[in-house]
């Protein structure tokens, strides 16, 4: 293995090699199983496998070409693979979905939907439009996928994911035909697809309540689907969402919003409540909860509790609606609202890493296979993270590898495993000028030994 760069490490600091080995080892057990789906003959099966080990490896662009040079391949090949290949996807998903229940699977859990956007240039991509960009804050050209998560006590890690197909794009049949849209593919909206996918994970992922942003949120439809078939859910909505509130057991017959209401509910007592830990302790928050009312398009009412969370440091505000909240207590509410935030650090986790955003395909087919695999490289990290108690994120090159004390003085490339308290140990190592120098030499020396063990 290649060790180029290692003197220029801080002297008390070192790569443990057969914790990267061991890594590629575990990737290559956890793969076996999806194997069967890359098709019968050995080379897209192994195609298949480098692709992962290739999203996970330290390549300044994860797509097709950069992989295929680190193998040794011909850039075709990976390129057919991923966008040409007609391997079952879905089946793929559904498979790692059985995983994360098994690593991550707990009754407390919950399943959170987001959209999630990827800017685009051109207009030849299947989805792309003029459409709402999270990632640059405006509507712009990009596509947009729709993804729901999973996140428990034990862990996080994102499920499924499809793209978003604007009614201009279904109604092209031209486009459609060049970007291999299948034929039964149709216009749905978001919270659309959001439901469709839940009906697909709902029996599968124990969990006890369905989160997601205000964009499903603000859609009384969904929330009325959600209410159907049983689920419990805790929405954002925006602040501007009209609603009537309760005030005692009476009614107050004239509409506000969730902001007006907020406004004139601040001389009230809010509650504050430690919602989860966190590596500088434990995060309070407060929060003050009500019955309201909403209205359908047909005049009837939709009984809801207008939840409002204000983070403590900065006096933001943040409004959710919840069904059957008067079951359970406030606590409760805002501790499962906290795991919204796991959706983005999964995408943070899967762009800035994996290279969810580095694809180089332009159909239908091949952005669900490059997605795909991108959430199996996601899922394995997840897995290996829980099972060895410590990180594997190839941003900061397994830095739970690294300890501030040597085990073996006479062993250059040996260093501990961080206990159990992984924030302690780390920041005992990342502190002052030995983190700016570790940040910038780690990477670049870890992966090169890592990247030639993923050839061999």
């Amino acid at each position: 293995m290649n060790r180029r760069g290692l003197s220029a490490l801080p002297s008390d600091v070192r790569v443990s090699v057969s914790q990267i080995q061991g890594l590629i080892e575990d990737l290559g057990d956890f793969l076996e199983p999806y194997k069967k789906f890359f098709g019968e003959r050995s080379e897209p099966r192994e195609t298949g496998c480098q692709y992962v080990q290739g999203l996970i490896a330290n390549l300044p662009r994860k797509s097709a070409e950069p992989i295929a040079e680190l193998f040794g391949k011909d850039r075709k090949t990976v390129q057919r693979f991923v966008g040409m290949y007609e391997w079952p996807d879905e089946e793929v998903r559904r498979l790692m979905a059985k995983e994360l229940v098994r690593t991550l699977g707990h009754p407390d859990g919950v399943i959170i939907f987001d959209p999630s956007a990827f800017p685009k240039q051109g207009r030849m991509s299947v989805g792309v439009a003029r459409q709402w960009c999270g990632v640059k804050g405006k509507t712009d050209n990009c596509q947009v996928g729709c993804f729901v998560s999973y996140a428990s006590p034990h862990g996080s890690s994102i499920v499924d994911g499809q793209l978003y197909l604007p009614e201009e794009w279904v109604n092209n049949s031209a486009m459609r035909e060049i970007c291999r849209v299948p034929p039964d593919v149709q216009f749905q909206k978001k919270w659309e697809i959001a439901d469709q996918m839940l009906r697909t994970y709902e029996s599968q992922l124990p969990h006890s309540r369905i989160l997601a942003d205000a964009e499903f949120g603000r859609c009384g439809e969904f929330r009325d689907r959600l209410s159907e078939r049983g689920e419990s859910y805790l929405l954002d909505i925006p602040r501007n969402l009209e609603i009537r509130v309760y005030q005692g057991n009476f009614l107050i017959p004239a509409p506000t919003t969730p902001e007006e209401w907020t406004k004139r509910a601040l001389q009230r007592v809010w509650n504050r409540y430690d919602i989860r830990d966190t590596a500088r302790g434990a995060l309070f928050v407060e929060g003050i909860m009500v019955n309201v009312v909403t209205i359908r398009e047909d005049k009837t009412h939709r009984h809801e509790i207008l939840v409002v969370k204000r983070d403590l440091a900065t006096g933001e505000l943040r409004y959710a609606l919840a069904n059957g909240a008067s079951k359970v207590s406030l606590r409760r509410l805002l501790q499962d609202w906290s795991r919204r935030h796991t959706v983005e650090e999964c995408f943070q986790r899967a762009k800035s890493d994996l290279g969810m955003d580095h694809y180089e395909v332009r159909s239908w087919i091949g952005w669900h296979h490059h997605i795909t695999m991108v959430l199996l490289a996601l899922c394995f990290l997840e897995k290996e993270r829980i099972k060895k108690r410590r990180s594997f994120s190839p941003s900061d090159s397994f830095s739970d590898c690294l300890d501030h004390e040597r085990t073996d003085p006479c062993a250059d490339q040996r260093f501990a495993i961080p206990g159990e308290n992984r924030d302690k140990s780390i920041k005992k190592i990342v502190t002052g000028s030995v983190s700016k120098r570790i940040t910038a030499k780690k990477t670049q020396i870890l992966h090169c030994g890592a990247q030639e063990t993923l050839v061999k």
